[in-house]
């Protein structure tokens, strides 16, 4: 079955420009202008500028690949041309989810979303429904890529980890490299000590859950923890805080000595 693409921005570094038999599969390819549209077409080396949306009517796959700030003005084109949408799939990868693409679902399309995993090579996610899932799967795998299959209302817990993984994990690597140094004065092996320690937790953590959690923290060593606590305190009282905030998390996520987590919550 021949693929429609609707394209604006960097279509050629997406996954579709990869796709191996897509000179065979792509039909109308059309953009917010038509000018744009053989541009894109230009660049893939496959598909035809379409010079009516309702050219979409005659394909079963739907892909729309564009910015964010341009999805809503492409869900709005599209419902407004004469295609039925009833059996057409209707994938989008443009970082937002598929309650994007409602007013398509509305008229009988299945719609979803997918996108890559940030920072891993050919790893993706994909939602929505049934059909629109199947249709990502299927793509993924002529790529080589491999599919993390998400629940549409539960998204934004994806990009929650995300950003535990990232924008949150990063802090706690700085602080970890800071502390390394403060105690050796050697930066560069502070960071390879560091880069050691959290690969063993994060390994240890995916083999043996919390089991894995170890240290004074996890025996419950309240003298050893307040004396790391005050000697953080006296060099960075900001790094201070951020070791108490995270020692009251993580007592409280296993949930552990709670005369110690009290004793921490006492301090300032």
């Amino acid at each position: 079955m021949s693929i429609g693409l609707y394209g604006a921005g960097p279509v050629t570094k997406t996954f579709v420009a990869r796709l191996p038999r897509l000179a065979k599969r792509l039909g109308p390819v059309a953009a917010p202008e038509f000018r744009v549209a053989s541009r894109i077409v230009n660049a893939l080396g496959a598909g035809h500028a379409a010079k009516d949306l309702a050219e979409f009517d005659a394909v079963h796959l739907i892909l729309i690949s564009v910015p964010d700030a341009l999805l809503r003005e492409a869900v709005g084109q599209l419902c407004a041309a004469k295609i039925a949408w009833q059996q057409k799939v209707v994938l989008c990868d443009s970082g937002l989810d598929s309650s994007h693409l409602a007013p398509m679902r509305e008229l009988g399309a299945a719609t979803g979303s997918m996108q890559p995993i940030e920072g891993l090579a050919n790893q993706y996610v994909a939602e929505g429904d049934r059909a629109a899932v199947r249709e990502a799967k299927s793509l993924i795998r002529q790529v080589g890529g491999s599919l993390l299959e998400l629940d549409s209302a539960r998204v934004a817990h994806y990009a929650a980890a995300i950003s535990l993984a990232s924008s949150l994990f990063t802090p706690m690597i700085g602080a970890c490299i800071e502390c390394l140094s403060v105690a050796s004065g050697n930066r560069r092996e502070s960071a390879r000590v560091a880069e050691d320690l959290l690969l063993k937790s994060v390994r240890g953590y995916s083999h043996a859950a919390g089991k894995s959690w170890n240290g004074a923290m996890a025996r419950g060593d309240q003298d050893a923890v307040l004396r790391e606590w005050t000697a953080l305190a006296a060099t960075n009282p900001a790094l201070a805080r951020y070791y108490r905030d995270a020692a009251v998390f993580a007592l409280t996520w296993f949930d552990r000595h709670p005369d110690l987590r009290e004793e921490l919550r006492k301090l300032y």
